[in-house]
């Protein structure tokens, strides 16, 4: 497939949010939406006021965004109009930028302006927001996504969803019809292509459909459909459907069994393809990523500005934080960084160091070991490195520095640990300051 640069003023669909009111005591039936039209946003809104203050009526603009002062300036220029409709009568009055993130309703007192109980509707029309261009030059590839859910038990499942390339484990023995609810992070447009991929014997990942061959006896997983029983025990193979209502989420149905597309006739059951370690994802594949623009932490386009990743997108990175363990005794484990990661798949690199202080150390053989691990003052053998001081050793200072991989579904705490084996502590201690600080880089 072919796609073709092109420069043009993005404009993305309403989406609702709720403001922030001053002045305008306890609102309620609000209902206020915004979009984006090149490098600005336009809002509508209505609600209905409570007790009003004598301070000028005001609501922020969604949160994350900052009004370009330079091409309006505060107080200077008209971007809005608001009306007011109380019983029996109506008045209008222009909507004025307060600061960066907040706009005035009509510079007079909310006390003067409304009554407890109008209904107040808002329309403005062009707000430029720092650091969007009208121009968006869309990118030559495709944008994809992948999400699963990692739940294998033999019910449905509406929670566990799980993103990123690597997809989730086949359900175990299925004895009946089962849902697998996945949540994409960008909404879903009428454009978008989705397929559902099977990982098989071969390491492949294949659609559904052509997949040459799952589980032990290597039969192909076809599209969802019924055996002539046309019942959910005789249920076969995947397939998808969308939620009403829904832009972000799909619900993938597991069959029963699944069996060879060919013949029709040998099945084999999902516990076998668990057993294999077999893996499954939804794979959503958009247009053009456009550069410039906020983009979802599953695209391939890549950031190019030069300045701070924002959160959620592929190159972010986040710094841990240095707990200041005191030295264990020998052979216990602390944790010396730790930090919170958000869903999606990261890169972990950095360590910790150990300083013999003025005294001197010793053990039989002087190590001391660091790690990534999600388990609090757990050591983790799959992701660890050792470093050594000489024994009877001061003023000695030594780093070890490791790296993994870890792919969350949900908001996890990862540790960076340490334990050595000295007999005699002296002043050791544990620091920052011999070993790269530990970041995570999100990659997915």
């Amino acid at each position: 497939m072919t796609k073709v640069n092109t420069a043009q003023a993005p404009i993305t669909d309403w989406q609702s949010y709720t403001p922030t009111f001053g002045n305008m005591g306890t609102v309620v039936s609000i209902d206020v939406k915004w979009r984006r039209v090149g490098d600005t946003i336009n809002i509508v809104g209505a609600w209905t006021t409570g007790a009003n203050a004598a301070g000028f009526p005001t609501i922020t603009i969604p949160s994350g965004l900052a009004i370009d002062l330079a091409k309006t300036p505060a107080g200077g220029m008209i971007v809005g109009t608001r009306h007011r409709r109380p019983a029996n009568v109506s008045d209008h009055a222009y909507i004025y930028v307060q600061d960066a993130t907040t706009i005035i309703l009509g510079n007079v007192n909310a006390s003067t302006q409304f009554n407890a109980s109008d209904s107040i509707q808002i329309v403005v029309t062009s707000l430029p927001i720092s650091s969007w261009s009208s121009n968006v030059v869309f990118g030559d590839r495709a944008v994809e996504e992948y999400s699963s859910n990692s739940n294998t038990a033999d019910a449905d499942d509406t929670t566990s969803f799980v993103s990123g390339i690597n997809g989730s484990l086949c359900p175990g023995t299925l004895t009946n019809i089962r849902t697998r609810r996945v949540r994409f992070q960008t909404p879903i447009q009428p454009t978008d292509k989705i397929d559902i991929e099977v990982l098989d014997n071969a390491g492949r990942w294949v659609e559904v459909g052509q997949t040459y061959a799952v589980g032990t006896n290597g039969y192909p997983v076809n599209s969802f459909t019924f055996t002539t029983t046309g019942t959910g025990t005789g249920s076969v193979g995947m397939g998808w459907i969308g939620i009403s209502g829904n832009s972000t989420d799909i619900n993938v149905m597991f069959g029963a069994i699944y069996y060879a597309a060919l013949d029709g006739v040998n099945t084999q059951g999902w516990g076998l393809a668990n057993a294999q370690g077999n893996r499954w994802r939804v794979r959503k594949v958009a247009g053009g990523g456009m550069v410039g623009y906020p983009i979802s932490a599953r695209n391939v386009t890549g950031d190019v500005s030069g300045t701070a990743i924002p959160t959620g997108n592929i190159g972010e990175i986040v710094n841990f934080d240095f707990l200041s363990p005191a030295m264990p005794a020998a052979g216990n484990i602390v944790n010396a960084f730790s930090k919170t990661l958000q869903p999606g798949s990261w890169l972990i690199h950095g360590g910790a160091s150990v300083s013999s202080g003025s005294s001197s150390v010793a053990g039989t053989d002087n190590y001391f070991v660091v790690s990534i691990s999600s388990t609090s003052a757990t050591e983790n053998s799959s992701n660890r490195v050792a470093s050594t001081i000489a024994p009877g050793g001061s003023n000695a200072e030594r780093g070890a520095t490791t790296h993994g991989f870890v792919n969350l579904s949900v908001a996890t705490t990862i540790f960076v640990t340490i334990r050595h084996n000295y007999t005699t502590l002296g002043t050791s201690a544990i620091t920052n300051n011999f070993a790269p600080r530990p970041q995570a880089i999100r990659i997915a």
